[in-house]
């Protein structure tokens, strides 16, 4: 018998092997848990199994750090730009074109320089909520028999209060009480002095901490910081959510699955960090120059306490064995906090690194193997068919709702090591203050590694990347002889892509014309036989004028 009999013999009997478990684990129908932070960075925690060794060193998250060592780690997880989107994508299994949800707000969001005076392009109109008639993952689950529940911060789905897109338990609100700037993630009183959030159904875990709480909840998971001067201060929300997240837990049955979505304000700004985190971080500002902000560090490390303290529950309540625990953020790292998510590229917004890689660790005990890691890309718009597979439960059909993801649940199994598809994409048709223009970006695999080409429509310039041997975005290889012929076959498969979505449509302010896709990148040559000179569209024409090329 050869090596490579015997290795393939091994990967079938391994994938039998993986098959029979998670059957027995479907008969169960297993929980699942999804703790999906806002706004943090992919270098935020201090694992370095998700980030390719590029874990904060100032940032201590011992919580998700055991996680990463348990699960399986995914160094290339992709998101949306912001929150918005990103939840869009999340609830939907689709891209933006198909559920609508572009941007937060709108797409005529200027700033920073950016007006509507000085753009080219006329942005249209988007949604700001999934639509009704959207069937969720959510409710996909509910019809298998799943009691749904979501937590926290609700954005995407939030104006159509008369729709619960599946969520049996609908605990979501803002950290902010409307019109109460000081309410910001901290309860307060009201007139008739009751500790209040901005849902009443949290006022019950509104009360100051005492330090029976302290004992119970936050030593357990403490990390040289020091609970016990939190003793008769307002309650932090973000500790408030887990209160109620531990609360549901307490109320399930064995003969009922259940799925709950766990969406952390944390730790999105205004940051306020709990007083016992920021005085740990006060005293560590020179661990990691790209982390020195001890209120961001803080409110870090208390999501990763909340994280411990429903794991811990989870094993009170002997279900780890039986739960898909998953772990996530919206949208890479925000600006403006004194803080970096170096070595990516951009921040939170932008659809450069930076703006949507995330962490990603799932975690199913006898099914996903402890400690692997997958360099495979997948994105917001997988997780629902991944979710419907690792459960047993039936997509909807293609005529009542389209998904655009990829079930990455062979990759978690251990039967796969890569997707189908060979391409992921955004498309954003309008305007972000300096963080967005109108633009069109794909991600695509070429042999092992991958590529991204971006297209602006305002500029008419093309970016093209070498993703895998520049994680910095730093060297735009387009111009490169060898890299031409990728771009070109890339601006194809956009074009393509763009096609099938029919996204709404830009038009031109000077002439009221719709925007077209993106346009062939051409080449030119000039006398010196040694320069090859590439337009990607008519903005390049005073550069090129300038080396004597002329009428393009």
């Amino acid at each position: 018998m050869t090596k490579n009999h015997l290795f393939f013999i091994l990967l079938l009997l391994h994938s039998s092997i993986q098959k029979t478990i998670i059957a027995q684990n479907q008969n169960a129908k297993p929980n699942i848990i999804i703790l999906y932070a806002d706004d943090l960075g992919w270098n935020d925690i201090s694992a370095n199994n998700p980030t390719m060794g590029n874990g904060s060193l100032n940032h201590q998250t011992p919580n998700i750090d055991k996680l990463a060592a348990e699960g399986m780690c995914f160094t290339h997880a992709l998101m949306q730009q912001n929150c918005q989107p990103s939840r869009a994508a999340f609830l939907t299994g689709q891209y933006a074109p198909i559920n609508g949800v572009y941007n937060v707000g709108s797409l005529a969001r200027y700033g920073n320089g950016v007006t509507e005076e000085n753009t080219r392009i006329i942005p249209p109109e988007q949604k700001n909520n999934v639509a009704p008639e959207a069937v969720t993952f959510a409710e996909t689950l509910k019809k298998y028999g799943y009691k749904t529940y979501a937590f926290g911060k609700r954005h995407g789905w939030g104006g159509d209060i008369n729709f619960n897109h599946g969520f049996d338990v609908d605990l979501t609100c803002g950290k902010k009480i409307p019109g109460v700037s000081e309410s910001n993630y901290m309860a307060i009183q009201d007139a008739d002095g009751n500790w209040i959030y901005a849902n009443p159904l949290y006022n019950q875990f509104a009360t100051p901490y005492t330090r029976e709480y302290i004992e119970a909840n936050l030593v357990p998971v403490s990390n040289d910081n020091n609970p016990y001067i939190l003793e008769g201060t307002p309650k932090h929300f973000t500790d408030a959510i887990t209160d109620v997240v531990i609360n549901e837990l307490n109320g399930t049955t064995a003969d009922q699955p259940y799925c709950m979505w766990v969406c952390f304000h944390a730790i999105h700004s205004g940051i306020v960090a709990r007083m016992d985190l920021k005085d740990k971080y006060d005293k560590r500002t020179t661990f990691d120059s790209r982390h020195s902000n001890a209120k961001y560090a803080g409110l870090t490390e208390q999501l990763d306490q909340s994280i411990g303290r429903i794991i811990l529950e989870l094993e009170k309540l002997n279900q780890t064995e039986n739960t898909i625990i998953i772990f996530t953020s919206d949208n890479g790292g925000s600006r403006g906090v004194a803080h970096s998510n170096a070595p990516l590229r951009g921040v939170k917004g932008m659809f450069y690194e930076g703006g949507v890689r995330v962490p990603l660790i799932v975690k199913y005990p006898n099914v996903i193997q402890s400690g692997a890691i997958s360099n495979e890309p997948v994105h917001a718009i997988d997780f629902y068919p991944t979710i419907a597979e690792l459960c047993g439960a039936a997509l909807p059909d293609t005529a009542d709702h389209i998904i655009s993801g990829e079930s990455f649940a062979p990759i978690l199994m251990g039967t796969n090591t890569r997707l189908k598809r060979d391409a992921i994409y955004w498309h954003f048709p309008g305007y972000m203050d300096v963080r967005q223009e109108p633009n069109t970006v794909i991600v695509k695999r070429f042999d092992y590694e991958w590529y991204k080409l971006r297209y602006s429509y305002e500029t008419e310039k093309y970016e093209l990347y070498n993703l895998t041997k520049d994680i910095s975005e730093t060297n735009n290889i387009l111009f490169e002889t060898n890299a031409l012929e990728k771009a070109k076959e890339m601006r194809i498969s956009m074009n393509n892509w763009l096609t099938k979505m029919e996204p709404v449509k830009m038009k031109y302010k000077d002439s009221g014309d719709i925007v077209g896709f993106p346009p062939e990148i051409k080449t030119y040559f000039t006398l010196d036989p040694k320069k090859t000179y590439y337009i990607d569209g008519p903005a390049n024409n005073a550069r090129l004028a300038a080396d004597g090329i002329s009428d393009l």
